[in-house]
């Protein structure tokens, strides 16, 4: 290759699009403490989530769902996992110095569970109540634990 050929292929062919414009447009400012806010909410909330033993869970439902009531299945389970939170992340929890009833998080999740949304198939139900389970109780404590509340 010629010299001329190498700085010509090496060069970079900026074009100015409306798709770059919009790009490099900066947010306000409430829209970017509003994005921190949600991003800081969801990470804690995964953290929250983290800390729940799911295996725990599906020994719950594959031991129970054929003995007890759906509904009941689904506050055992809460219950289960909230107590998983309280263990788990005892330190952040504390620091909050807000006192968390797993009965009152149970009955909470119970009456907002999706049931109607409830795959058939057992393989999949069962898929379906831990992460709706996990979802719910890490969604519950962190509204709970956040200082808007």
């Amino acid at each position: 290759m010629s010299p001329k050929e190498d700085t010509y292929n090496n060069k970079t062919q900026l074009k100015n699009t409306h798709h770059n414009k919009v790009r490099n447009s900066k947010p306000s400012q409430q829209e970017t403490s509003l994005n921190k806010a949600k991003n800081l909410r969801e990470r804690v909330h995964k953290y929250f989530k983290n800390g729940i033993f799911r295996k725990r869970l599906f020994e719950v439902y594959d031991n129970l769902y054929e003995i007890k009531p759906f509904n009941e299945l689904v506050e055992e389970g809460a219950y289960r996992a909230c107590k998983e939170i309280l263990v788990n992340r005892a330190q952040e929890i504390d620091k909050s110095r807000v006192k968390l009833d797993p009965n009152k998080i149970a009955t909470e999740i119970k009456s907002i569970f999706p049931y109607e949304a409830l795959p058939r198939e057992h393989g999949k139900a069962r898929s379906f109540f831990v992460t709706t389970i996990c979802n719910l109780t890490a969604e519950k404590i962190v509204s709970l634990l956040s200082p808007n509340n």
